[in-house]
């Protein structure tokens, strides 16, 4: 299979594939980054605008 003749979910798989060695790899490092704690970032109030 070419990345030419694929749709774009398989050409994404295909990058996905080059990058991590196995889709589970891929899934593991995206839990990690939506598990990792946010930064939280300070409330902006209207009457504060100058």
């Amino acid at each position: 299979m070419t990345a030419a003749n694929t749709t774009g979910a398989g050409r994404l798989l295909i990058q996905i594939l080059n990058r991590y060695d196995t889709l589970d790899e891929f899934l593991a490092h995206i839990r990690q980054g939506i598990d990792a704690p946010t930064d939280q970032l300070p409330r902006v109030h209207p009457d504060d605008q100058g």
